[in-house]
């Protein structure tokens, strides 16, 4: 029985305490990895959640500047068609302005051709040569009554 209790002893302080030392330690560190695993997932869902945020600022952010964008377009779309409105305009006022001083001079000359025709003819019919100012003057006024 005593080499009983002394195998028992040299056991006990060779083996089974150190075996009890490692486990210990072992079993910390186990501890210790599921609290660091933990952690770190806990890590993971706060950063996921802040990924999900800022992806979603980031898309609010992204249609506010598309739809800005949009508003300027149609605002300058409006503006260059409004100009573009006045522009025609313009060159149809200019145009008909144009066109109606071109047919006062039409007018005006041919006029003066009917009062030249008129008094060849006139001449021709009297066979003579009239005074030509007194009826220059004369077939215009009446003529500018026609």
């Amino acid at each position: 029985m005593v080499n009983f209790g002394v195998v028992f002893l040299i056991f006990y302080l060779f083996a089974f305490k150190p075996l009890s030392q490692l486990m210990r330690d072992r079993s910390r560190k186990i501890e210790k990895g599921v609290k660091d695993a933990k952690l770190n997932a806990e890590t993971l869902e706060k950063t996921k959640a802040k990924y999900e945020e800022a992806l979603t600022q980031a898309r609010r952010e992204a249609q506010a500047i598309f739809e800005a964008g949009k508003k300027e377009a149609d605002s300058k779309k409006t503006l260059m068609f409004e100009a573009a409105q006045k522009e025609a305009e313009k060159i149809v006022e200019s145009t008909r302005e144009k066109l109606k001083e071109e047919k006062e001079k039409m007018v005006a000359e041919a006029r003066q051709e009917i009062v030249a025709l008129t008094l060849q003819t006139t001449e021709k019919l009297l066979n003579k040569k009239p005074d030509h100012s007194y009826y220059d003057e004369k077939t215009i006024k009446e003529l500018a009554g026609i």
